[in-house]
């Protein structure tokens, strides 16, 4: 049975274990279930760190800022099967249990400094927590800024968007998706990822920085107004319209339909508070609820919402962290 475990909080004593950084090892990425044609999936980067009575595994595309990772641990010690946990960042790493041990993931999110990083795992036994703190690197991503701004329609005019009926919805839309990333499930996800479309060609590249045109309408002319700075909260991959789009991991189908800003929406529910999100389709092939596999194709390219042309839009969430999508794809998780 697999479920989410927590620390115990009243613990009479506290052993602190001291770790060294663990050097990295690279290894040929294990195959995903789908990739585009002539795509190369990174190595993935692998840490271990063998201790008396537990051995912890972290892989990463590259342990840098906007990466997912993915963390395995292993007890020696039946007596501390049911009380492991673990933290990164004072963000709890959600784990799934599995009859080998522990596995998760957990997020470094773009904002976290580069440089010394590190994993707490903690074991209790009785009266005994003991704590450690497993070091690693993290990289820095050098996300790119778009200097020019961007003419999204009718969703510059600010003036449209005031509309009751317009600013209803986009609340409505609001409160929809925080209730779905609110949501803690159990975990879902399999052994392999998927990239999200038969064709690789990124146009707009996560964290990107970008300035929207802005302007309003006074006394039946239009008035510019100053940009509106935008963080890109994903991927934007070329398609045509029409073209496949592919579930990124195993899960469950939480909401699949239009939204405001994103168009034909769909959001897949991972477990563990992850989630793939997919924008701007032009049809939805699937429906709340479905169980989905990674591979499969969940719905076409398109341009709808707020798109100046066909692409698709995705994005990865980890327990409320944004990550670049595409970090998923070296892992291989155990199962």
């Amino acid at each position: 049975m697999r479920h989410n475990h927590i620390a115990r909080t009243v613990l009479l004593a506290i052993l602190t274990v001291s770790n060294t950084a663990a050097a990295p090892g690279v290894r040929t990425a294990s195959p995903p279930a789908k990739v585009p044609p002539g795509y190369q999936v990174p190595a993935a980067k692998d840490l271990k760190w063998d201790r008396d009575r537990v051995t912890v595994k972290l892989t990463s595309r590259g342990f840098s800022q906007g990466d997912i990772v993915y963390v395995e641990i292993t007890p020696r010690e039946r007596a501390i099967d049911d009380a492991v946990s673990c933290e990164y960042r004072s963000r709890p790493v959600l784990l799934a249990k599995y009859p080998w041990g522990y596995r998760g993931f957990f997020g470094i999110a773009p904002a976290d400094p580069p440089g010394p990083g590190a994993i707490t795992v903690l074991l209790a036994t009785g009266s005994r927590l003991e704590k450690h703190h497993l070091p690693f690197t993290v990289s820095t991503t050098r996300f790119p800024v778009l200097r020019k701004t961007l003419n999204v329609g009718k969703y510059t005019n600010q003036s449209y968007l005031a509309k009751p009926e317009v600013s209803a919805f986009i609340k409505k839309c609001a409160d929809i998706k925080k209730e779905i990333f609110a949501r803690a499930t159990p975990n879902a996800i399999g052994a392999r990822f998927s990239h999200p479309r038969d064709e690789h060609y990124v146009t707009s590249s996560f964290w990107m920085k970008r300035l929207y045109q802005r302007f309003t309408i006074k006394k039946g002319r239009r008035v510019a107004l100053a940009p509106q700075n935008n963080t890109h909260r994903g991927i934007d991959l070329r398609g045509k319209e029409g073209a496949p789009i592919f579930a990124i991991a195993d899960g469950v189908v939480a909401y699949a339909d239009t939204m405001f800003y994103e168009g034909n929406f769909t959001v897949i529910d991972h477990g563990n508070r992850i989630f793939s999100y997919y924008m701007h389709q032009s049809k939805i092939n699937v429906k709340t609820g479905d169980a989905v596999k990674a591979g499969d194709v969940i719905g076409l390219v398109g341009s709808t919402g707020i798109s100046t042309g066909a692409h698709l839009h995705v994005s990865l969430v980890v327990n409320g962290v944004q990550v670049d999508p595409l970090s998923v794809l070296p892992i291989r998780a155990r199962e």
